[in-house]
């Protein structure tokens, strides 16, 4: 997932931004998880927590935390390319 110029000045992220950021994270394993888990802890303490995993509203996240996590998902996807 890439960021575009337009989505930059706006400041936020759409709904279908968000979704394919969703669906590009949960391709990833468990390692990469625990490590977009401290990014959104560094911004946010609102998770919820129990046996099936942590789970976070995306609607709540800051665009810079949206941001850093997008940033990691492309770091990750290019690593699995090489």
């Amino acid at each position: 997932m890439s960021v575009d110029c337009e989505t930059e000045l706006k400041k936020d992220f759409s709904h279908s931004e968000k979704k394919n950021l969703i669906d590009n994270i949960r391709n990833l394993g468990r390692l990469e998880h625990i490590e977009i888990f401290k990014i959104i802890k560094n911004d946010i303490n609102y998770y919820t927590e129990n046996i099936n995993g942590i789970f976070v509203n995306i609607n709540i996240l800051k665009y810079s935390t949206v941001f850093k996590i997008i940033n990691f998902v492309n770091f990750c996807n290019k690593k699995k390319e090489e």
